[in-house]
């Protein structure tokens, strides 16, 4: 059974401080910096990190150099669920 994760942070419930906070890993955010841009494919209108495994199954002809994620968006891409860019 799948549960979403939520605001509620489980070990505070107890009343005990912890100064162990979880939060999303934002390496994919580092590696775009470090890239610059996306690969979009013309196929399935998801845009993906260059790094992404996603972009080495496809096809030359449907990959598309985007320059930010706003021009992504803005031109009808999604993002890959794989990278989450």
């Amino acid at each position: 059974m799948y549960i979403p994760p939520s605001e509620f942070d489980p070990y505070s419930w107890a009343g005990t401080t912890n100064s162990l906070t979880v939060s999303k890993s934002t390496s994919s955010n580092n590696n775009q910096a470090s890239a610059g841009y996306y690969i979009g494919n013309r196929n399935s209108m998801k845009f993906h990190l260059p790094s992404c495994s996603s972009v080495a199954k496809m096809n030359e002809k449907n990959k598309v150099r985007l320059n930010s994620r706003q021009e992504a968006i803005k031109l009808g891409y999604v993002p890959c669920l794989n990278c989450d860019p």
